[in-house]
């Protein structure tokens, strides 16, 4: 019990000591380097409820609230064997290469990462290992059946980084765009570049 008390007052302590620069200072610092995950792979061309409009339509107006509120967060688009920045959504295609994108976010730099996706990528091993290997927080955004794979699947994935899983319909991509944006901040440009995998 004597531990916890101890515990407790170094952290008031701590809190007491820092000043209102360096707490701004520190949450600039968990908001940096962040890049937005974008599966665009052929299902996303898929209807939401069986005739509501198309996922990919959906994901767009998602995409346009993030960069009217976090203007320098990257969009990596991912499918096929390509994953790459964009700074408009590329029509779906292909698999889900998801491994390949948190890579590809590794090698630009990015510490922090949101994924929105709408099932299992091709291969749940390396994208296992490319969570693991990260070295930062992945947030999730599973769009679709909540009781799938997939949202089981991206549920782990941020497990394993310490992130925040989330399933949504993107029935609502203003309010989606917002909430992202809000875990975002204003972020930090990346060279675009696109790279074959």
């Amino acid at each position: 019990m004597s531990n916890i008390i101890t515990t407790q007052n170094s952290l008031e302590t701590l809190a007491k000591s820092m000043t209102a620069g360096s707490l701004r200072a520190l949450v600039s610092a968990r908001k940096k380097n962040a890049v937005v995950l974008l599966d665009t792979s052929a299902s996303m061309s898929e209807s939401i409820g069986g005739g509501g409009p198309m996922k990919i339509t959906q994901l767009r107006e998602v995409a346009a609230t993030l960069r009217e509120m976090s203007p320098n967060v990257p969009f990596i688009a991912f499918h096929g064997a390509v994953a790459q920045v964009v700074e408009a959504i590329p029509d779906p295609s292909g698999n889900t290469p998801l491994a390949k994108a948190i890579n590809y976010a590794k090698q630009l730099g990015a510490q922090h990462a949101v994924v929105i996706s709408d099932g299992e990528p091709n291969d749940t091993w390396a994208a296992r290992e490319a969570a693991r290997n990260f070295g930062g927080q992945i947030d999730t955004f599973f769009v679709g059946n909540p009781h799938s794979f997939g949202a089981q699947f991206l549920q782990e994935i941020a497990d394993l980084t310490g992130g925040k899983s989330n399933v949504t319909d993107l029935g609502q991509p203003k309010q989606l765009g917002q909430k992202i944006a809000g875990m975002l901040g204003d972020g930090k440009p990346v060279e675009k570049e696109a790279i074959q995998l």
